[in-house]
């Protein structure tokens, strides 16, 4: 399947490295993932961190210095089937603790960070293991938010926090810790270089910035978007939904993320058009989520190309975030029972696998869950009344084959809608250490 090269959007959260770094700043790094037809290569893996590398330790003359830190992957991928391969960073904090306690992140096919957290692409605070996303379209992106999120974990906070990217200065938005991080913000202070544990020194070009160049070679008419729209889905949204961006979309921007779904090479914004169109309550929304429910998941070998596990990864991605923007949505239109059809449909485990094959099936029922959840519905409330009803019965035998720690998040997720409203907990600064 051709792709078209194109910077495109990255939901971001937090990632973290070693705890520890030698006397020459070289940081050791051990990841952990569930195996799987989709599971993350090594070589991919070690491409983000050669990407990385190039970032850090070479200036790119916009007023950064070259830090001297290398990150290095010396130890295998841990890969484990007790592993979790979605779901809540709180719930993977326990499994890597009990499965892979040497694990500094490990790498699922979806994650939320938080209560007020969905679609993100990573998770971490200090001195905590990570959950991580990888993204192999936007390479250069995702080398940037590692960056990011080794910030986090050696302690730093965020530059600009809650400032939109179009009211930052230069100088904000293009630090590595500017809370929105883009491609462009891989600018490292001394100080900066310092924390990862660097010494700053002159340094060239930088490397980075031509894989940049490479890659952004197509523009928002490739997948029938207005540049309004695109601009919104190709942001890398860190921490929270950009909530007053969504809600400033003109109705023909909203038309033509609803068409995103009919181009096959805008796979890599799928998910994030499902949760953009979640959040606003559109009334055509239901039916995109449908046709990307619909389409097929391809098969996947062991010798598939980048571009096939590319497109498979992205198309499962925004099967898992489907549930939470159709909750999004029922939330905004309670009397569709349409929706909570096809919400609840989602609990049978042979329309799951249907949806995302066997693999992920369960992944799929518990995305579910939790759409249920971000739509405040009284399935998940203790109501006596509600104590017989036979789909009530249904979510609470799926609850209880979730992890307690991640059913604990569910159902401060739902309580939270109910009593505070969707609008309040999306609001919420998702990062920790904020």
């Amino acid at each position: 399947m051709a792709r078209a090269m194109v910077m495109l959007p990255l939901a971001c959260c937090a990632l973290i490295v070693s705890a520890a770094t030698s006397a020459a700043a070289t940081v050791d790094v051990v990841f952990a993932q569930r195996p799987s037809s989709l599971a993350v290569r090594d070589k991919e893996i070690d491409d983000i961190i050669l990407g990385l590398n190039e970032a850090f330790q070479k200036a790119d003359g916009s007023g950064d210095v070259a830090c001297d830190v290398k990150f290095v992957r010396t130890r295998p991928v841990i890969r484990d089937a007790r592993l979790p391969d979605s779901g809540d960073w709180s719930a993977h904090l326990k499994a890597l603790k009990e499965v892979a306690p040497t694990a500094d992140f490990l790498i699922v096919q979806s994650l939320s960070c938080l209560p007020a957290t969905t679609n993100a692409s990573g998770c971490a605070t200090k001195g905590k293991p990570a959950s991580v996303i990888y993204d192999g379209y936007r390479k250069p992106r995702t080398s940037i938010v590692w960056g990011h999120e080794q910030g986090h974990r050696r302690g730093m906070h965020h530059v600009a926090q809650g400032i939109a990217w179009e009211q930052a200065s230069k100088t904000q938005r293009t630090d590595v810790m500017f809370w929105d991080p883009r491609p462009d913000s891989r600018v490292l202070t001394a100080a900066e270089c310092q924390t990862y544990g660097g010494t700053a020194r002159a340094g060239g070009g930088s490397f980075l910035a031509l894989l940049m160049v490479a890659d952004n070679t197509a523009g928002a008419t490739d997948f029938g978007l207005t540049p309004k729209a695109f601009a919104l889905l190709d942001a890398g949204w860190a921490e929270q939904l950009p909530l007053d961006a969504i809600r400033a979309l003109a109705p023909e921007d909203i038309a033509s993320i609803s068409r995103v779904f009919d181009h096959e090479e805008a796979h890599p914004l799928w998910a994030n058009a499902l949760t953009v169109l979640g959040v606003l309550g559109d009334d055509g929304a239901a039916d995109a989520m449908r046709r990307l429910l619909e389409k097929p998941m391809p098969e996947v070998s062991d010798a598939a190309t980048e571009a096939q596990l590319g497109y498979a990864r992205d198309l499962l991605r925004a099967k898992l975030a489907a549930p939470v923007s159709i909750g999004f949505l029922l939330n905004r239109k309670p009397g569709r029972s349409d929706l909570g059809a096809l919400l609840e449909d989602g609990l049978d485990r042979e329309r799951a696998q249907a949806v995302v094959t066997p693999e992920f099936e369960a992944d799929y029922r518990k995305a579910v869950v939790y759409g249920l959840a971000y739509a405040g519905s009284p399935l998940l409330a203790t109501a006596p009344q509600w104590s017989d009803d036979i789909r009530r019965k249904r979510v609470q035998a799926e609850l209880s084959g979730i992890a307690p720690e991640e059913a604990e998040v569910i159902g401060r997720i739902a309580e939270d809608v109910r009593t505070r409203g969707l609008d309040a907990l999306l609001a919420e600064p998702r990062h920790p250490d904020e």
